[in-house]
Formats: C-alpha cells, sequence, structure tokens
C-alpha cells in the first residue's frame, strides 16, 4: 500500500495529475490509515480514498453542527445499522482527529471530534 501512495504522491507532485499536485498529496497521506488497511485492490483502495475525501471535506465544515449533520447523513446511507453505524463513528472520529493535527492552521473552525461524535 506504501508502494501504491508513494507512487500516487510522486504523479501528483510532477502534474501528473493535471494539476498543482498540493491537494492530492494532501489526501494520500491524510488516507493513509484507510489505504494502508486495504487489500491493495483497487475496489477497496478507491473506497478507502472516497471515505478519506469525505472526511477531509467534513473537517473543514466550519461547524461542529455542520458536521454532525453530514456525518448523520452519511451513516443513514452507508451505514444505517449496527455494527456497522459504529464503526463507521469510530472510523469518522478517527479521521476528523488525524484532520485536527496534520491541518492544525487550517483558516477554518473544525469541532473537536470527541465533542462532537458524543465522546
Amino acid at each position: 500500500m506504501r508502494a501504491e501512495r508513494a507512487a500516487m504522491q510522486e504523479g501528483s507532485a510532477t502534474g501528473d495529475s493535471g494539476d498543482s499536485g498540493s491537494i492530492p498529496r494532501e489526501i494520500a497521506e491524510y488516507a493513509a490509515p484507510l489505504t494502508d488497511a486495504t487489500d491493495g485492490s483497487p475496489e477497496q483502495i478507491e473506497h478507502a480514498f472516497a471515505l478519506a475525501t469525505y472526511f477531509y471535506t467534513v473537517g473543514h465544515l466550519g461547524t461542529e453542527e455542520e458536521q454532525r449533520a453530514s456525518l448523520e447523513l452519511a451513516a443513514a446511507d452507508v451505514a444505517p445499522e449496527e455494527p456497522a453505524r459504529s464503526r463507521f463513528f469510530a472510523m469518522a472520529e478517527a479521521m476528523l482527529e488525524r484532520h485536527r493535527e496534520m491541518f492544525p492552521n487550517s483558516k477554518l473552525r473544525r469541532a473537536d471530534p470527541r465533542t462532537l461524535l458524543g465522546g
């Protein structure tokens, strides 16, 4: 997994993705816990990046209420029942905490994930 992520980051850094590379590189690094947990199949990697991109975006929402509403909507769609719902919110908490650690100077106010998720 790390090799695939490094190759993607290299492509992004050299402009192979057609953009500046900054955001793809950030998301690739942010997504590492999710992509490293896959079996390496394209389907699982795509799913991991989709989740990471979603959590990255939620981390940039301005208020706790906006974050909570977004997570509740997503959970209702992708994990409406236990135990999947609990796993989704545990993953959300970990990824939002990672967001706070990786992007501490974000200009947008972000909620504390422990408060947001009732912990």
